[in-house]
Formats: C-alpha cells, sequence, structure tokens
C-alpha cells in the first residue's frame, strides 16, 4: 500500500481542492490499519506540509496522521513542537471544519508531549468564545481536559483510535481478482480490469440502442 499512499498524497497535493472527502479518509484507514506504513506516512505528510502549494485537504490528512503517529518520528526526524509549529502555521487559513480537526490534533499532542502543554493550552483559551459553535465547544472541553487532574483517564480518552473495518474499493477489488487469475496483471491484463470496469454500462448501451 506504500505505492497507494504516495499517489493519493501527490494527487493531494497537485488538485487537493478537486479531492473528495472519501479519498483522504480512505488513505487515513489504510494508514490506521497497516503498523509498517505508520512512521512513512508521519514522515511523508510532514514534509509535504513544508512544500507550498498546501491544499486543505493535505492539511486534514496531516493532522489526523500527525495526531495518531507523529511520535514515531519524534526522535528519528522531528520533535512534538516542530510538528505543532507546522500544522499551526496554516490554522488561520482553514476553514472551521479543518480548524476543529486540527484542534483535536492538538489535544492529542497535549497528551504525547508534555513541553506542548501551555503552548497549545493558549491556542484553546484563542477560541474560547470563538463565532463558529463546534471550534468554541472543542476550545473550551479541551482546555477543561488538559488541566483535569487526572491525566491518565485523559490519556485512556486519547489513545490512538483502533483499526478501521477493511474495506476494498471496486477497482481495487477487480484488480485483485484479475491478478489472481492471472497471476500477473500485465499491458494485456491492465487493459482486461477496464474493460471489465465497464462493461455493463457498455452492455446497458447496446440494449438500449436495441
Amino acid at each position: 500500500y506504500q505505492w497507494y499512499i504516495d499517489v493519493i498524497l501527490k494527487l493531494l497535493t497537485v488538485a487537493g481542492d478537486y479531492v473528495s472527502e472519501d479519498v483522504w479518509h480512505r488513505v487515513v484507514q489504510i494508514v490506521t490499519n497497516h503498523e509498517n506504513l505508520q512512521s512513512y506516512a508521519a514522515e511523508k505528510v510532514l514534509i509535504l506540509l513544508q512544500s507550498p502549494p498546501i491544499h486543505e485537504s493535505m492539511i486534514k490528512v496531516a493532522g489526523y496522521i500527525l495526531g495518531e503517529f507523529g511520535h514515531l518520528i519524534e526522535q528519528s526526524k522531528a520533535s512534538g513542537i516542530e510538528q505543532f509549529d507546522t500544522l499551526y502555521k496554516h490554522f488561520q487559513s482553514c476553514s472551521p471544519d479543518t480548524k476543529a480537526l486540527l484542534l483535536s490534533t492538538f489535544m492529542k499532542f497535549i497528551n504525547m508531549y508534555d513541553d506542548l502543554n501551555d503552548k497549545i493550552l493558549s491556542v484553546f483559551k484563542n477560541y474560547h468564545s470563538a463565532i463558529d459553535p463546534e471550534i468554541q465547544q472543542r476550545a473550551v472541553e479541551y482546555s477543561i481536559m488538559a488541566q483535569y487532574d487526572d491525566q491518565d483517564l485523559i490519556t485512556q480518552v486519547w489513545e490512538a483510535m483502533p483499526d478501521f473495518p477493511e474495506r476494498d474499493s471496486p477497482l481495487m477489488k477487480i484488480i485483485k481478482q484479475n491478478q489472481t487469475e492471472t497471476g500477473d496483471v500485465a499491458a494485456g491484463g491492465a487493459s482486461k480490469v477496464f474493460k471489465n470496469a465497464f462493461s455493463d454500462d457498455d452492455d446497458e448501451d447496446d440494449d438500449d440502442d436495441d
């Protein structure tokens, strides 16, 4: 799946404004379910966040992945402070939905990096009176959580997300089916894949013509 992550992140970089939510959700699902991809994806999104232009879909993907798996690259690539600073420089330009997602990421950062507590708490407090009700609610609730006496409980609340249920896209199912039948999808096999993918539509058109 590493090739898939590379391709989709490249797509988000080039045409992020035209990519549906389902696409970046799928990236998050794959990374969450494959432990061997997690540090790779965290490093990759951190690099892409520093290479303009940055589309909002990329910020969402990066926010989720760094919030869940950024600790895996803390020692080798970037500290928690560096990850926070890289994300936060895009915060002001984001839509309310993305800001809400990033506030959740910042709360996870507090849970992972002790030295970020005060810095992120000040961000939360700045949005206690935000016009957007979702942002305001998260900012207030996360401020309370960050200062709660029983931090062991808060740690449990903000544990890493469990794996998502596995699912394949229709095209991936067709590709896997053809790989099973032929053992190798070469040029001819690839043509067959796409022919099968659209064969139902073609048959319907033929029936309509009759």
